[in-house]
Parts: structure tokens; C-alpha cells; sequence
């Protein structure tokens, strides 16, 4: 106990903690920027992939670029609003969410869920998440006053099954498609 070495419990979140606490959540293994030389440019299918996701909207592209860049800097930040791409199969929703996304944040902190996981009884996966995407999101099925408590809220309730229930901090940016 002198050295710090035992922890009292474990934590997720962004925000300052006591050092007997074993915060759960890591930017260390985030992916670091490295300065581009000039006429250097992202990759072409991270671009195409935004793009997709943007509807081939530049103002769009501009936000979403935006909102991810905000969310890396200002990781603690829950009131950044959910963004919700829009588009038929195979635009490259999830496959941006999977790839860009989690080599960003890292696989660990990147989930993509269905509106059941989401909204549903047991909701356990979406704790300690960065991002989180909620895939084929129906309106009609949707309840939106539970979706304005998970994604506006400092705190979100967890309830996994056979495990963790409680209060805990609200870490996710959300992606509902």
C-alpha cells in the first residue's frame, strides 16, 4: 500500500481519479499523429471511407472529421452529439467504425452493437467505450428518451449479465446509424 501498488477498484473513465483507483480506460495505445510533409495526404480509402460515411457531403466530411478530432483530444467530453450516418448496406458504415475508428481509439474501445444490446436489459459491452455504434437503428423501434439518457448524460447505466451493474461514467461518442 506505501508503494501505490494495491487498488482499491477499478474505474472507467477519462476524468481525474485517485491513484488507488485502476482506471480501465488507456489512451496510450491510441494512435499518435505524425506531422505529414507537404503534398502528403491521409491514406485514399480512409478518404473514400469518410467520404462514404459523409454521403458525399464536404460539409459533412468537415463535421465528422471534426467531431473524431474533438473526441481524441477531448476524450472525457459526453455532451459531443451523437452523429448518425445515414445510407443503405454496403455505403462503409461499419467498416469505417471497425477500422478507421478502432485504429484510431483501439479495438478495445471501439464497439458496434445493435439497438437490443443498446436499449435492451443487458447492456455491459458499452461500458469503457470511446465509440460506440448503434447499427441499423430503426426510428420506430428506438426509444428516444432512452437514447438522450445514454448519450447526453455525464453517468450511464450498465447492466451486464452476470456482472457489472451500477453508475459509471459516460466515455462513448455515439454513432447510430
Amino acid at each position: 500500500k506505501e508503494c501505490s501498488r494495491i487498488k482499491l477498484r477499478a474505474v472507467n473513465t477519462f476524468n481525474p481519479h485517485t491513484a488507488n483507483e485502476l482506471n480501465l480506460l488507456n489512451k496510450d495505445t491510441w494512435l499518435q499523429p505524425i506531422p505529414l510533409e507537404d503534398g502528403e495526404s491521409v491514406d485514399e480509402w480512409i478518404d473514400l471511407l469518410v467520404t462514404s460515411v459523409a454521403g458525399e457531403s464536404q460539409a459533412a466530411k468537415d463535421h465528422l472529421e471534426q467531431v473524431i478530432c474533438w473526441k481524441y483530444w477531448h476524450p472525457e467530453d459526453y455532451r459531443i452529439p451523437a452523429q448518425s450516418p445515414y445510407g443503405k448496406g454496403g455505403a462503409g458504415k461499419n467498416e469505417f467504425v471497425e477500422r478507421v475508428l478502432a485504429t484510431i481509439f483501439g479495438k478495445n474501445q471501439v464497439i458496434v452493437i445493435g439497438t437490443e444490446e443498446a436499449f435492451g436489459g443487458f447492456n455491459g459491452q458499452m461500458i469503457g467505450k470511446t465509440i460506440v455504434f448503434i447499427d441499423e437503428a430503426v426510428s420506430e423501434k428506438t426509444n428516444s428518451e432512452a437514447l438522450k439518457r445514454k448519450v447526453m448524460n455525464p453517468t450511464i447505466n450498465i447492466n451486464a449479465k452476470y456482472g457489472t451493474q451500477g453508475t459509471f461514467d459516460n466515455t462513448a461518442l455515439f454513432f447510430i446509424a
